[in-house]
């Protein structure tokens, strides 16, 4: 098949399924086309119903389906307020509504709050039913929620649970989706968990996803839009005459100008296959709140990788990541069960007092200053394996983050997922951190920076494996050949990792006779030592847990590192005195590694490797790619059920672009075109298309 043929399968696949994936095994869902519409022709009556209420301002005129789209038009013209009203026809019945529900659309307009575009869930559970808003904006939301769309789980009969009778995201969340752009939004509606989603990333949960599950009323999809006036006979009935969550001032909201309308690319509901597993694990999922978490101990906490600094309740009582040991009572807390019984609370030694967030700002610190143990001080124990774990916060819905970018960062809870700035060690006081599984002593590796100091003249990011074939001096630098090493190919990027003799490691340069990797304490590398005694030949092997990333440590402290910026091939040197982006590698063990290469067959297009098991229909090993597409300059990030991942992005001519061991990946380095993404895991691999716009 020719490239031609090729590119424009790979068009349709992506024009058909962007974004049209549930969460979980995308196997055990099937879409429900009684309730999905892609728009195409004219509005579908048999599924749809467009109310046509002039007193409530919806008319059937602002409704139209054409060019692939729906779209509900809203106008104003200082008397008369018009929007539309779309709902499904036939209403979803009780035992069949959990599912996955989305639409991809956007607002095409001015951001200035006179709209009200909402595509919601709903039911006939009396005035006040069971209310889901995937994605509700409005006057208010301009107002009360930075300019910004919200999403919401209003509870049945609008009952006040723990002090409200919603979960609303947060305004921290809500500025980070943008509702006038095309983006798909989402809701996981399970027994166990309301879920939302935006461009198949996670970014919030329902409180009380019981209060709906209760609810036995059937449901209806709506797409909705309309001036936000609302002064109609609407209002006077149900408002007492007042325009509900108008503009302010009024003079503002009554003022005659052009307004947004709303449009929907499509909608789709997907629910489980038959004999499928009705739970949908996520990996946010924190259980019961307290799994195994250590009740009645007294522990420390320390950031799992990066910096590895133990967290501290320092002045203040604002808890950072700021210690290197946890000897001092500061880096004590007491683990107690929440008296709810799903969530602990965890008490400073130190204060006495127990940790809390300060308010409703995601972004202020979590201090140690509160007697109480309600609400604020309570968090959720996710346990992440053996003496690791990730807390969230129960008032923030947000994970607990200590980043590994900045220098004794305060600890706060704004994050939405729980990855590796989010993942902590933890022991009981008096015994030692976890331990790492170590350097691959014996292993000849490929070593690769994560971070790219520079983009060459082709553009392509010196992102290689490290080389020492420049100059007889064997100085070490990033070369952007990203093919791994071979035993009879490009000897100079392999490396043994050797034990050394007064602790740590070494690493023996395979080219060239027997030579060591050395330092001079600071300054750049070289690969020309030939005492291997000499401590400046000894490393230590720092692991980040989980993961093949490591950094480099010199005997006076110093971390190897890729010099940021840098012109032409980099120089590794030893001027960094903390780890950092530029101070992390990953490695490849060539022992198994070999030349990868791209088959291409039919529509189907596989990595192929030796020590991989491609398993493009095998089930087990998942992923998926969040946005797809995604503007070149930003990220995209890889779902998968796998914890620790290598990844290789690829030209379709089968050049090797970008290798990465992170679940989340830049695209600074990628013109807009077409990419194939393989991920390796486990001796398992999967490849899937990227498009890059």
């Amino acid at each position: 098949m020719n490239k031609n043929t090729l590119l424009l399968l790979v068009a349709i696949f992506f024009s058909t399924s962007m974004f049209a994936q549930p969460p979980g095994n995308i196997n055990d869902w099937q879409k429900d086309n009684r309730y999905s519409d892609e728009f195409n022709g004219s509005l579908d009556t048999n599924k749809w119903f467009v109310k046509n209420t002039t007193n409530e301002g919806f008319v059937t005129s602002q409704v139209n389906v054409s060019g692939g789209k729906l779209t509900i038009s809203n106008s104003w013209d200082g008397t008369t307020s018009k929007g539309g009203w779309v709902q499904s026809k036939n209403a979803i019945a009780s035992n069949e509504k959990y599912g996955y529900y989305e639409a991809r659309l956007r607002i095409n307009g001015p951001n200035n709050g006179k709209i009200w575009p909402t595509f919601w869930m709903w039911n006939s559970n009396g005035s006040n039913p069971t209310e889901i808003d995937v994605m509700e904006y409005s006057g208010f939301a301009y107002q009360h929620h930075l300019q910004r769309a919200t999403s919401s789980h209003h509870y049945t009969q609008k009952q006040a649970v723990e002090g409200t009778s919603n979960s609303t995201t947060r305004n921290y969340s809500a500025v980070q989706r943008n509702a006038f752009q095309e983006h798909t939004w989402g809701v996981l509606w399970a027994k166990d968990k309301i879920v939302f989603f935006y461009d198949g990333v996670e970014y919030f949960r329902s409180k009380q996803p019981q209060n709906a599950a209760v609810d036995s009323s059937p449901t209806k999809i709506l797409l909705t839009s309309s001036p936000h006036l609302r002064q109609t006979k609407y209002n006077i009935c149900c408002s007492g005459g007042v325009a509900y969550q108008q503009d302010n001032p009024l003079a503002n909201a009554n003022a005659v100008g052009p307004l947004a309308s709303f449009e929907i690319q499509w909608v789709r509901f997907w629910r489980k296959k038959p004999g499928k597993p009705e739970y949908t694990f996520l990996p946010s999922d924190y259980g019961n709140g307290i799994n195994n978490a250590p009740i009645g101990s007294t522990i420390w906490l320390k950031q799992s990788g990066g910096p590895g600094k133990y967290l501290s309740v320092e002045s203040g009582g604002v808890l950072k990541a700021s210690q290197t040991s946890n000897n001092a009572n500061k880096t004590h807390f007491i683990v107690q069960a929440h008296p709810a019984n799903n969530g602990v609370v965890l008490k400073s030694v130190a204060t006495n007092q127990y940790l809390r967030i300060t308010g409703t700002n995601e972004t202020a610190p979590i201090i140690a200053t509160s007697n109480n143990t309600q609400q604020w001080e309570k968090f959720h124990w996710k346990d992440r394996g053996t003496n690791k774990v990730s807390l969230r916060s129960y008032e923030l819905d947000a994970w607990v983050i200590a980043p590994h970018n900045q220098t004794n960062p305060s600890v706060t809870s704004l994050a939405p997922q729980p990855l590796s700035w989010e993942l902590f060690d933890w022991g009981v006081v008096g015994s030692t951190p976890p331990p790492s599984t170590g350097a691959p002593v014996g292993r000849i590796i490929g070593i690769l920076p994560v971070k790219a100091s520079w983009v060459n003249r082709s553009g392509k990011p010196a992102l290689g494996y490290v080389s020492v074939r420049f100059d007889a001096s064997g100085v070490l630098k990033s070369y952007p050949e990203t093919s791994p090493p071979t035993a009879t190919w490009k000897r100079w990027e392999r490396f043994k990792v050797e034990s050394h003799p007064n602790g740590g490691i070494a690493l023996s340069v395979q080219e060239g006779g027997t030579k060591y990797v050395q330092h001079n304490g600071t300054g750049s590398l070289n690969g020309n030592a030939t005492n291997k005694n000499s401590n400046n030949t000894k490393f230590t092997w720092e692991v980040l847990p989980g993961t093949n990333r490591f950094a480099l440590k010199t005997p006076n402290g110093k971390y190897v590192k890729v010099p940021q910026n840098d012109a032409g091939n980099p120089i590794l040197d030893t001027n960094a005195s903390a780890q950092g982006d530029w101070e992390i590698f990953t490695f490849t063990d060539l022992g198994a590694a070999a030349k990868s290469s791209v088959k291409t067959s039919n529509d189907v297009l596989t990595i192929a490797s030796d020590n991989a098991q491609d398993v493009n229909s095998d089930n087990s090993f998942e992923i998926k790619l969040y946005p797809n597409s995604v503007k070149s300059g930003n990220d995209f990030f890889i779902d998968t059920n796998s914890k620790t991942i290598d990844v290789n992005v690829y030209s379709l001519s089968g050049m090797l672009l970008l290798q990465s061991n992170s679940h989340k990946i830049n695209t600074s380095n990628l013109s807009p075109g077409l990419y194939l993404v393989s991920v390796f895991s486990e001796g398992l691999r999967k490849t899937t298309k990227l498009v890059v716009n």
